[in-house]
């Protein structure tokens, strides 16, 4: 009673109690993921090759030559197989007066913290607990997978970040369907797409959503025109964009091939490592028991969703919002899953099923796991209420284990081209000597970073999109021997031993450096050629 009267006594506009302590909870946690991402980055973000090409986007869009990267020969070349929203972001920060490398840095602290804001309020949304929602941001800051995603130089804190207020707005549309609710969900559904292309499966989500969930033809077909007026004006723009540019949407080469079985044995080590600790190889000691395992998950919640649709159906009563938001989370795991293994199977093979592409599948899991955790602690039983506990605290104790290693990883030595293996090379110092000459390399994204100069990457016998070998293969060898004979190029291979350590990486150094003049030979690496004039 004592509540209620305080309820009713608040003064007009102002929240209840227990939604300011939601959000100064969610807050904390939010500061909590600041300082743990700044204390785990002391070097910085990792950076890769595709840190580099995103960084490289930034500058070219600023300096005037659009989205583009730098060429061997120092021309430019619009980019189209990558979305240009995570450049568009670092662009914001350059302006500020940030160089790219401390630019990504900034943007992973922001999202961070925007991320585990939005992950606990569809973790309320999908429960009704404002208490679930903060254990779902709370597990969230935890987890080793999404405290590792943010400490890379890549697109994934944008795309989550946009993945989930496409999804916030979509929640905010089913429980009042007010237009503007569903066009802002379009919108950033359009700016996940435009961020990383899987982004689509957001679209199919969204439509779905709206024809199962909302009564009547005209409602259903009124909705979705109205996120689809809030998606493709964006999209639609960046298409022709890139077909005029280079007559390719996305730069994709469609075939078909099956996915190898190593591939989807990945895709299951990336699962539950996700779950469970790694230090003592549970998972590599029964791979054979967690396939069997993830395969009954599976089938059982297919089972559940198709039991759920039938009563609804039958019954013909429409589910409850959190019933619907729960549903929500399968279809977009569901739909996101299909797609990635399209694209795998048909658009470009050298994608992987790896931690950092299922990521979105494992935020869609754990909403579940919390919706689970919710379920069995309002049981009335408390056998239920004990084993929602102790779930709760063997998924943290899990997480925790894993996230104190890569924090440790990332605090002894920088990753990536943050490495002072790469800060401090002596091959690129070495290079630096030699502006003026073409370069022809196994990491010419390095180059590109440290030297602010394009180069060429080294052949390779197969394509890594389609698996099939490269129909130039000689000719590209026999006119990078010819252009180092001329003393027009230098061929640099850094970390050679690792570069070699294969039969496929034997072959094609003696393919490109037989009866080549070694200029100059390092720990990190060999260069081969003349000395500039």
């Amino acid at each position: 009673m004592e509540v209620y009267i305080s309820i009713m006594n608040r003064k007009p506009g102002l929240p209840q109690r227990s939604s300011i302590i939601f959000w100064l909870a969610l807050a904390m946690i939010a500061l909590a993921g600041v300082a743990l991402l700044w204390y785990t980055t002391p070097h910085g973000l990792a950076l890769v090759n595709d840190s580099v090409n995103y960084i490289d986007g930034a500058r070219n869009m600023l300096a005037g030559h659009g989205y583009s990267r730098i060429l061997g020969n120092g021309n430019y070349a619009p980019v189209t197989n990558f979305p240009p929203f995570y450049s568009m972001v670092l662009a914001v920060f350059l302006l500020a007066g940030l160089d790219g490398i401390t630019a990504t840095w900034w943007v992973s602290i922001i999202f961070f913290a925007f991320n585990l804001v939005l992950i606990g309020w569809l973790g309320r949304k999908v429960t009704g607990s404002g208490l679930f929602g903060v254990l779902t941001s709370f597990l969230f800051l935890l987890n080793e997978s999404f405290l590792n995603f943010h400490t890379f130089a890549l697109s994934e804190p944008v795309f989550i970040f946009t993945f989930f207020l496409c999804l916030v707005f979509l929640v905010k549309y089913l429980e009042k369907p007010v237009w503007y609710w569903i066009a802002l969900s379009g919108l950033f559904a359009s700016l996940a797409y435009l961020t990383r292309y899987i982004g689509i499966a957001l679209f199919v989500t969204a439509i779905a959503a709206l024809v199962i969930f909302l009564p009547g033809l005209k409602r259903k077909l009124k909705s979705v025109l109205f996120f689809l007026a809030g998606a493709m004006p964006a999209v639609a723009a960046w298409t022709v964009r890139n077909i005029l540019q280079t007559g390719s949407a996305t730069n994709r080469q469609s075939m078909w091939h099956v996915i190898p079985g190593e591939a989807i044995q990945e895709g299951v080590l990336s699962f539950w490592s996700w779950l469970l600790p790694e230090r003592y190889n549970l998972i590599e000691r029964f791979i054979g028991f967690w396939q069997f395992l993830l395969f009954l998950l599976l089938i059982i919640a297919l089972a559940a969703v198709i039991i759920l649709s039938l009563r609804f159906w039958l019954l013909k009563t429409k589910p409850g919002l959190k019933i619907q938001f729960t549903w929500v989370i399968v279809i977009q795991a569901a739909a996101y899953l299909v797609l990635l293994v399209f694209t795998i199977a048909y658009l470009d093979a050298s994608v992987n099923f790896e931690d950092r592409i299922l990521m979105p599948i494992y935020n869609m899991l754990l909403l579940l796991i919390v919706a689970g955790l919710y379920w069995l602690w309002t049981r009335k039983k408390w056998l239920f209420k004990a084993a929602a506990v102790f779930i709760t605290l063997a998924l943290m104790l899990s997480f925790v284990e894993d996230t104190m290693d890569t924090i440790k990883l990332n605090r002894s030595q920088g990753q990536g081209f943050a490495n002072e293996y790469w800060t401090e090379s002596q091959t690129m110092a070495e290079l630096a000597r030699h502006p003026d000459l073409l370069v022809y390399t196994n990491r010419p994204r390095a180059v590109n970073l440290f030297l602010d100069r394009g180069a060429y990457i080294l052949p390779s016998r197969l394509n890594p999109s389609t698996g099939l070998p490269w129909a130039d293969y000689e000719k590209t060898v026999s006119s990078i021997r010819q252009r180092v004979l001329d003393r027009k190029a230098l061929l640099v291979v850094f970390d050679y031993e690792n570069a070699t350590s294969d039969e496929e990486g034997q072959a094609l150094m003696q393919d490109l450096t037989e009866g080549l003049p070694l200029l100059v030979e390092y720990s990190d690496g060999i260069i081969f050629g003349y000395a500039q004039k």
